[in-house]
């Protein structure tokens, strides 16, 4: 029986795939090391401290067994020498002490003893409540992945088998082909997909971003950017908490005096501290500055929701003609409110 599958992206796949690896990764490192605690644990109750308190006992027995000997000699011999019995004082004190000790080595090594069963029954009760996560890391999430291979596989054979020289189907052609009023006073207009290539550039470089600090103000244009219902409902389908940034990194901002007629939102590779986020205008930028995330977010909250989109994605908002472009790092359109349905040419796949 056939099935259909819509996919609006391969590199979505990909991603997908390396998430599950890297949750695999994670839980297999936390199981290991949680095995190991509990390994360690067990041996030091069983070996160390099961054999030194058993070791301390028998001592102990033995001194208390000394100490009373010892008694019985000295009142034996004072009886004998002085004709009266002795308190014997001393070694009636030494017998009083070697006996609390025996009696807390006893009591030390049934407590060793309780303790081992008791770590015996909750590694037995854990090892059945992880018993699903560990077949999810050992089976389940490894077929998944070699399923997702032989999917992108599939996908990226059925796209080569397109000639360069055919047709584009026309929902292909109007995502990348439709002619954009001027984004900014004096840009000439220009199809989207050749806007959105200059606007790939436009991102400020490594050293750029590394060597402007967070200590500037969000503009006062930034809270009048929106975002439809619709656009965070396409954008909340691929962001998720993981990929969300902390609220002290930095973000990018191009220097921009007047609100500008396009707004572009791109997030690319960030270091420690660094979102990777950038905003700037629908065209070159005249410099950067840098801000907060935290500072942005209460600025213009309509913006909290396209911050947690995982690196590569980005989104063009066109003021001027109210258009939202939601794009894959491939420059796929994955969601254009000009069109009820995203570019369909490579995204229904029979399989």
């Amino acid at each position: 029986m056939s099935q259909e599958a819509k996919i609006s992206s391969i590199a979505t796949l990909k991603h997908l795939r390396a998430c599950l690896t890297r949750f695999s990764e994670a839980a297999a490192g936390a199981l290991d090391e949680t095995g190991s605690d509990i390994q360690r644990t067990v041996h030091w109750l069983r070996e160390s401290q099961y054999g030194y308190w058993k070791n301390q006992a028998q001592k102990c027995q033995e001194q208390f067994s000394q100490a009373k000997i010892a008694l019985m000699r000295k009142e034996i011999f004072d009886r004998q020498i002085a004709g009266n019995p002795s308190s014997c004082v001393d070694e009636r004190k030494a017998l009083k002490r070697a006996e609390r000790r025996v009696n807390e080595a006893r009591h030390k090594l049934r407590q060793v003893k309780i303790w081992v069963r008791q770590i015996e029954r909750e590694m037995s009760d854990y090892k059945g409540a992880v018993q699903g996560l560990v077949n999810d890391v050992e089976v389940r999430i490894p077929n998944a992945r070699a399923r997702l291979d032989r999917m992108v596989d599939s996908l990226e054979a059925y796209v080569a088998l397109a000639p360069p020289e055919a047709p584009i189907a026309p929902e292909e052609a109007a995502a990348f082909e439709d002619v954009q009023h001027e984004p900014v006073t004096g840009e000439p207009a220009r199809p989207l997909k050749e806007w959105i290539d200059a606007l790939r550039k436009t991102s400020p470089p490594a050293e750029v971003r590394q060597d402007t600090p967070a200590e500037s103000e969000p503009p006062d244009w930034i809270a009048e950017l929106t975002c439809s219902d619709s656009l965070r409902d396409a954008v909340r389908e691929i962001a998720a908490e993981e990929f969300a940034p902390e609220p002290t990194d930095k973000l990018m901002m191009a220097r921009v005096e007047d609100s500008p007629d396009a707004v572009y939102l791109e997030r690319t590779a960030g270091a420690d501290g660094d979102s990777g986020w950038y905003v700037g205008p629908g065209a070159e930028a005249d410099g950067y500055v840098a801000i907060r995330i935290d500072d942005l977010v209460r600025a213009c909250p309509a913006a909290a929701d396209i911050l947690g989109l995982p690196e590569g994605y980005a989104v063009l908002l066109c003021g001027r003609e109210g258009r939202e472009i939601l794009l894959d790092p491939d420059n796929q359109v994955l969601w254009d409110s000009l069109k009820s349905e995203p570019p369909t040419a490579d995204e229904e796949v029979r399989r």
